[in-house]
């Protein structure tokens, strides 16, 4: 799968990965300081998030998968990989999948273990937007406060919608595949131990 990413300075390679609901542009800022100091950030949108592709299939091996082949494409050796939450075990997996290849890995937020179901009410916040009526990026404001009270997480998911056509909105990530995957994204990276 040919992921969407964002590249920012050069020499040697950072990878980011965003977490659930993410996307490559959350980590602008901090992209833009590494590439100021003499590093290569590269943001990265995973499968069914951003701007990378939407699939019916989801798992911490295929988001992986995907990364790794992004870095193939873009030629980086030794690359570091800072990966925060969901992305977090996508960085753990990579190691997994591939020894060796990263030259470090810094997961935030997040360890390899199964963590419980913990988004129910942003489910039901997204679920309850229907963009065949809902108009502006407001009206989708308002329908968010009706199930969630935290200021951070809403903004947060008011940074997915986009104008898919001209009269339509829509959210960047795949609520279908994710909400269908979402015991995947829950679930424990078995056997891994960081090196």
């Amino acid at each position: 799968m040919k992921l969407f990413y964002r590249q920012y300075g050069e020499n040697k390679p950072l990878v980011i990965l965003h977490g659930l609901f993410g996307q490559s542009d959350n980590w602008a800022t901090l992209a833009k300081k590494m590439a100021d100091s003499g590093i290569q950030a590269i943001t990265v949108d995973l499968r069914n998030h951003g701007q990378s592709p939407h699939t019916n299939e989801m798992d911490y091996e295929m988001m992986a998968q995907d990364v790794f082949e992004l870095m193939q494409e873009l030629h980086l050796e030794s690359p570091i990989i800072l990966g925060h939450s969901m992305g977090g075990k996508v960085a753990m997996m990579l190691d997994r999948l591939y020894p060796g290849f990263l030259r470090q890995i810094i997961i935030a937020d997040i360890s390899p273990r199964q963590y419980p179901a913990g988004h129910t009410q942003v489910f039901e916040a997204l679920n309850a937007v229907n963009f065949d009526v809902v108009k502006t990026r407001k009206d989708v404001e308002l329908i968010l406060r009706k199930f969630l009270n935290d200021e951070a997480v809403i903004q947060f998911l008011l940074k997915n919608v986009y104008w898919e056509t001209p009269e339509k909105l829509n959210w960047r990530f795949n609520l279908k595949s994710i909400q269908n995957h979402y015991d995947k994204i829950l679930a424990s990276i078995p056997d891994y131990q960081s090196n």
